[in-house]
């Protein structure tokens, strides 16, 4: 009886050693998973705020250059829809502008 009890006993801490070392490297998995997915979005949000920023930073130098009298080349600004649509009527502003200043 006590070589089966220690036989159980030696068995139930082999399975214990195997979910303990199962877990650290799960918890691991988890953390990397975790830094990975953080770098991810900081990422994709600085991505998507340059492609907001940058051209409504070259619709603010178009305004200053307006504000000047520089009207030069209409601004061509293709996404993101609603910056592009503001660069339309920003254009449509600056011709009807040019033809009143001639």
């Amino acid at each position: 009886m006590r070589e089966l009890t220690q036989a159980l006993s030696y068995a139930r801490y082999e399975k214990i050693v195997k979910l303990e070392a199962t877990s650290a490297l799960t918890t691991n998995v988890i953390q990397l998973s975790l830094v990975a997915a953080f770098l991810m979005v900081v990422i994709i949000s600085v991505i998507n705020t340059q492609a907001v920023n940058n051209p409504i930073l070259r619709l603010l130098e178009k305004t200053k250059a307006v504000a000047r009298g520089h009207f030069g080349d209409p601004l061509e600004i293709s996404s993101p829809p609603e910056i592009r649509e503001l660069a339309e009527a920003f254009n449509t502003m600056c011709d009807r502008l040019k033809e009143l200043d001639r």
